[in-house]
């Protein structure tokens, strides 16, 4: 894995030591310069209010019953979660690369990726609350950067949000934000703040209630960026409506397209899992 570049793209370059891997991610043309796309997936930054609005809870609450149908307590299984994704990976808009990945997670602070890529190849990155490390390629486990482990931690954000739960935390404050349409439907968006999670937005459809969108603070090589999730697909894990497809840009460049294929609550996870690879 390569120095600089965070995990929506750095597993794609897990063989770092070849002299025909890149090192960074090239500016790629953005696919889209629709300004009323551009200026949705934006997000200026806003002191949290004191407490959420009503609206948001509201919103919020409609949502998260028609994903567990009517069950919320189903959402808080996902707090200790394995889950594999497989799908293409565009690093600075270049050819689309294939890449599975097996992810297991514990929040609010571990994460671990495991990619296989054409090579074959594979990359590890794993961090708690304390640091991280990486392996990938010629490249044995080597520490995080803390530029790095900055990235990585505001990346989670991404992830987390699509099961949801985070919404609903304690520490969560919401606001509603301006209608969006997401193709042709309008959605209602709520704005999250919280400590574990970087600026966020979700959009629901407004008629069926469900995650149609997520944009986010993302960071590459230490560089703030914008995230914009699409979510072309749900199907049901463990009795709770998840993305199960879904497409990411990075400032409005398109750089991966994944299908989830297996989501597994966990009681626990071995703590090796994040300090070996």
């Amino acid at each position: 894995m390569t120095r600089g570049v965070s995990w929506a793209a750095v597993l794609a370059l897990a063989t770092v030591g070849c002299d025909d891997v890149p090192r960074t991610i090239a500016t790629a043309r953005p696919v889209s310069t629709d300004p009323a796309n551009k200026s949705a997936s934006q997000i200026t930054p806003e002191k949290a209010p004191d407490k959420s609005d009503p609206k948001a809870v509201e919103v919020v609450a409609a949502a998260v019953a028609a994903h567990t149908g009517g069950k919320p307590a189903l959402l808080q299984q996902f707090k200790t979660v394995q889950y594999v994704r497989e799908g293409k990976i565009r690093p600075g808009g270049s050819a689309p690369t294939d890449q599975k990945w097996e992810v297991h997670a514990a929040w609010p602070d571990r994460f671990r990726i495991r990619a296989e890529m054409p090579g074959p190849s594979t990359g590890i990155a794993a961090w708690t609350d304390h640091g991280g490390w990486r392996k990938g390629g010629a490249i044995d486990k080597t520490p995080m950067t803390p530029a790095e482990f900055k990235d990585m931690q505001l990346e989670s954000t991404g992830e987390w949000l699509l099961f949801l739960f985070p919404l609903t935390e304690p520490g969560a404050v919401l606001a509603p934000v301006a209608e969006v349409k997401v193709g042709d439907r309008p959605a209602d968006g709520v704005r999250v703040w919280h400590p574990r999670l970087s600026d966020a937005i979700a959009y629901f459809d407004r008629e069926t209630k469900l995650l149609v969108r997520l944009t986010y603070d993302g960071r590459e090589g230490g560089r703030k960026v914008n995230k914009d999730v699409r979510v072309l697909g749900l199907k049901e894990f463990a009795g709770v409506k998840l993305p199960e497809r879904t497409a990411y840009k990075i400032d409005g460049v398109e750089i991966a397209e994944w299908t989830t294929t297996a989501v597994e609550p966990k009681a626990q996870l071995d703590s090796k899992l994040f300090e070996e690879p």
